[in-house]
């Protein structure tokens, strides 16, 4: 067998950086590109909410990622595969929903957030449903 021969299930098409004070426009703006289904089973509580606002504004790098499949370019529609927490936790906290630190809520800032607090948006090309499924298990193996 040949490497080249592995049937390759994901084709990576686009990755957008969004900063945070800007992801309510974005998401907003690209609202018809992006089914964002934020209705999860299962939901961080506010206080891990407030920890990884937490840990994103104190400079931490892991979890900035959120994937969403796009499998046909002709109907643009963006599908995400992992992310959901992540952006819920940021939307509340930009609505003062999730306080961090002592208490302090989005408004209480008296400065704009850091133009490094950012979420890299990774579009792929998932075909199957199947595909989509096996990506988001091994999205999760890590947490």
């Amino acid at each position: 067998m040949n490497f080249s021969q592995i049937h390759q299930i994901n084709k990576h098409l686009n990755t957008t950086t969004v900063a945070w004070s800007d992801l309510t426009h974005f998401l907003a703006q690209y609202k018809h590109y992006y089914k964002l289904d934020l209705s999860l089973t299962q939901v961080w509580s506010t206080k891990q909410q407030g920890f990884y606002i937490e840990y994103r504004l104190k400079g931490g790098f892991a979890g900035r990622d959120i994937y969403l499949n796009c499998p046909d370019l002709l109907h643009r529609q963006r599908v995400l595969i992992d992310g959901e927490q992540r952006l819920l936790s940021v939307q509340r906290f930009l609505n003062d929903e999730v306080p961090i630190f002592s208490g302090q809520c989005f408004s209480d800032f008296t400065d704009e957030l850091p133009s490094t607090v950012t979420f890299v948006f990774n579009i792929t090309s998932l075909q199957h449903n199947d595909d989509i499924i096996k990506a988001k298990q091994l999205l999760n193996l890590h947490r």
